[in-house]
């Protein structure tokens, strides 16, 4: 109704929940970062770590979103697991019409239940990323805001850092669990299909092993493009900012035209890493 009969303002936009808020984690993140370079200080640690104050502050719904992906990886097996049953129930003629009518029972509820599960489970993830890049985001601001000028990392470089790499960490909160779920899950298939098919079972596994290598050498590929970009990102952040400091003197002196150039050239190859990592990302997706 507001955009119908007035212009819309940031009034109108209702205030984030106090769990979404930047100001919780932000707070929380900084208390454990200055307690980190404490440690740095006294000696007790040589150099400090972000990983531990983003797990303090973030260990509630990272302990829950483990246990729903270990629950949801369980029923996703026991659907194969219930579907062999209902396969062996019709190809056995004197089976109990009871026996079947359970399996397929079990069956609907181990999909209905993983479904539940995995949108909770996806929702709390997405929502732990999301708090953790606003709280680093806010964070970056304040050490952006304290920046002396003759520090030796500039204000170009802590930008690129607020729009490339703190998304990395929003991406991963969805697949971090993996890390242990993956050879858990690995590992009961394996067990299961050696009960069914014996030790022919275990060439698919070594055909699931043989890939590790190869999504390895995309994954150093795509960190190498990605601070590759970033270097070229912090270059033409660099440069534009040192135009824009100087226009008066450049329009003076009539170099629009190289610096233009400059600026352009430097734009041209940030945009050819861009193209090149999203190729090699979708390429790793669908290997």
């Amino acid at each position: 109704m507001f955009g119908r009969h007035t212009r819309l303002n940031v009034e109108h936009i209702p205030a984030l929940c106090e769990e979404d808020d930047c100001r919780r984690p932000f707070q929380e993140i900084l208390r454990g970062w200055k307690h980190q370079l404490k440690l740095v200080k006294e000696g007790r640690q040589k150099q400090p770590s972000l990983w531990r104050p983003l797990l303090h502050t973030f260990r509630k719904p990272l302990l829950l979103s483990a246990t729903l992906v270990f629950a949801v990886s369980i029923t996703r097996i026991g659907e194969t697991v219930l579907l062999g049953y209902i396969i062996r129930f019709f190809q056995t003629s004197d089976a109990k019409h009871q026996q079947g009518y359970l399996w397929a029972l079990g069956l609907s509820l181990a999909v209905l239940l993983r479904v539940i599960l995995g949108h909770q489970c996806f929702f709390l993830s997405l929502r732990m990323g999301f708090q953790a890049r606003s709280g680093l985001i806010a964070l970056l601001y304040r050490k952006a805001l304290t920046l002396p000028a003759s520090a030796a990392t500039s204000t170009g470089q802590i930008v690129n850092l607020i729009s490339n790499d703190v998304q990395c960490f929003e991406n991963a909160s969805t697949m971090v669990h993996y890390i242990w779920v993956g050879p858990v899950e690995l590992i009961i298939v394996a067990v299961l299909l050696y009960v069914e098919l014996g030790w022919s079972a275990f060439i698919g596994v070594i055909a699931v092993l043989l890939l590790i290598p190869l999504h390895s050498m995309f994954s150093r590929r795509f960190a190498y493009l990605r601070a590759l970009t970033a270097k070229f990102r912090d270059d033409r952040i660099r440069s534009t900012g040192d135009l824009l400091s100087g226009i008066e003197l450049i329009k003076l002196s009539a170099w629009e035209v190289p610096l233009e150039k400059r600026v352009n050239e430097q734009r041209d190859r940030e945009m050819k890493m861009l193209l090149l990592r999203r190729i090699l990302d979708a390429t790793r997706a669908n290997s």
